[in-house]
């Protein structure tokens, strides 16, 4: 059992680079990660002021759920 919050987690994803760090692309996954299944990106419209915007979060896949639980398992249960 792994007694892990929401901050700790994308800390943790930002500082193993599995989530970018910048300022413009604050917790969006690298690609890498993206290409190998283990996130996506999923864009969602929304309307601001008249004009329609698109945001950005990161899904995790199934895949990616039990590989970064076996990262994570390797760095917390030490």
């Amino acid at each position: 059992h792994l007694n892990i919050g929401q901050n700790k987690l994308f800390k943790f994803c930002r500082e193993n680079n599995i989530l970018c760090s910048s300022k413009n692309h604050w917790n969006k996954p690298y690609q890498r990660v993206i290409d190998k299944g283990y996130f996506q990106i999923r864009e969602t419209p929304y309307e601001r002021n008249g004009k329609i915007y698109t945001s950005q979060a990161p899904v995790i896949t199934g895949k990616g759920q039990i590989w970064l639980t076996n990262l994570l398992l390797k760095e917390f249960e030490k």
